[in-house]
């Protein structure tokens, strides 16, 4: 590790090689800043790889990479108010269920320095928010990942769409496959007959107003951004959805997508009880309700 001014380097040695940029910097560090603070800066293109900005933490580093970083962007990243907590909303010595933020990444690392112990068995996109399971033991872990395949975790989510929907339900049933890939990322899309993965989501209109519409929306698959294309596929996207989403005039100015994992049901992998959990709708989720329920007063 070599500083001048504020600006730290670091060459990646073979031992390093295919760690996730924003672990790399962390240890190099010597864990001074938190995952979510070094995330921060370099979300904030204050990381450099072999002299070109990198803004995806999610990069892994090859052997013989020059790595920079700017200091002082990172400094300022931890002074920031720390992000929302990871509320606990149930725990035993097998299972901890929490209320995800948004910003938050599923991905085991972020679990373990939030959970450590905890074994992550499913995922939420990084601005999604809402209830998550995480497993104590690697038992649980494989008891989780089975009975997500047999579908037979329940799962519940609101969703505020850009439109005004006028029907009270309905059932989108269709393939979708990943349609384009990028740093960090993928963009997925609904497939060509006889292509593809079989998705269906059940959707159940509750509020609407002003051009927007508060949706129940229930996976009975559980594909990769799955609700997210399949509303923006029958014309409703959620607002704020910056891959599947579409620019138009709104009362509400959406800071993230507006979607939320509202609850889970499971059958206990020791006890065989029926769990099931919920998180309320964080504060930015709730003001476009109320911007809903404005326009109908």
């Amino acid at each position: 590790m070599l500083k001048t001014k504020d600006i730290t380097y670091f060459s990646v040695s073979r031992d390093d090689e295919g760690v996730r940029l924003s672990s790399f910097i962390r240890f190099q560090l010597g864990g001074k800043y938190s995952l979510s603070a070094v995330k921060r800066a370099i979300d904030r293109c204050a990381a450099q790889v072999n002299g070109h900005t990198e803004c995806f933490s999610s990069y892994k580093v090859a052997y013989g990479d020059e790595i920079t970083v700017d200091m002082e962007v990172l400094s300022q990243m931890a002074e920031k108010a720390p992000e929302r907590s990871a509320q606990v909303l149930y725990e035993d010595d097998h299972v901890l269920v929490f209320d995800k933020p948004a910003g938050m990444v599923s991905v085991q690392e972020e679990i373990e320095e939030r959970f450590p112990g905890s074994i992550l068995v499913h995922r939420l996109d990084k601005d999604t928010t809402g209830v998550m399971v995480l497993a104590k033991t690697p038992n649980v872990q494989k008891y989780f990942e089975e009975l997500f395949r047999k579908r037979e975790v329940k799962k519940d989510y609101l969703a505020i769409v850009a439109g005004e929907v006028d029907t009270d339900r309905g059932l989108v049933d269709n393939s979708i496959q990943k349609v384009s890939s990028y740093d960090g990322g993928s963009l997925w899309g609904v497939a060509p007959s006889g292509r593809g993965l079989r998705a269906s989501t059940y959707w159940q209109r509750l509020k609407w107003g002003g051009g927007l519409t508060l949706l129940r929306c229930q996976p009975r698959t559980g594909r990769t951004h799955q609700i997210r294309v399949h509303l923006s596929h029958i014309g409703y996207p959620i607002i704020g959805d910056r891959q599947y989403g579409r620019e138009i005039d709104l009362p509400f100015v959406a800071p993230r997508q507006m979607l939320h994992a509202k609850g889970l049901a499971f059958i206990h992998p020791v006890t065989g009880e029926l769990i099931r959990v919920e998180a309320a709708v964080p504060e930015d989720f709730q003001t476009a309700i109320d911007t809903i329920e404005a326009c109908l007063a």
